[in-house]
């Protein structure tokens, strides 16, 4: 499913959320990259929960702590929290 998303524009986006069974869900099945953010009803031990249907590409602190890519570039911190591969 594209979901209206141009298959050239997809690693430009990224779909987050706070829900697994909806926002990182529409992200996977739209086929872009996910930011879960610890702010919601789900919580980090649900991000790696073995029985969790779907994985965010990116798990945040909160919405705050998402920066762009060039913002990340310039600075030594991380504002991403990386599942493990």
């Amino acid at each position: 499913m594209n979901f209206g998303i141009k298959p050239e524009d997809k690693k430009k986006c990224v779909m987050i959320g706070d829900r697994f069974d909806t926002d990182i869900r529409f992200g996977h099945n739209a086929g872009i990259d996910t930011a879960f953010v610890l702010t919601g009803c789900h919580t980090l031990e649900n991000a790696f929960d073995p029985n969790t249907s779907y994985r965010a590409t990116h798990i945040l602190p909160r919405l705050g702590h998402f920066r762009s890519r060039s913002e990340r570039e310039e600075s030594s911190e991380s504002s991403l929290i990386l599942p493990p591969a």
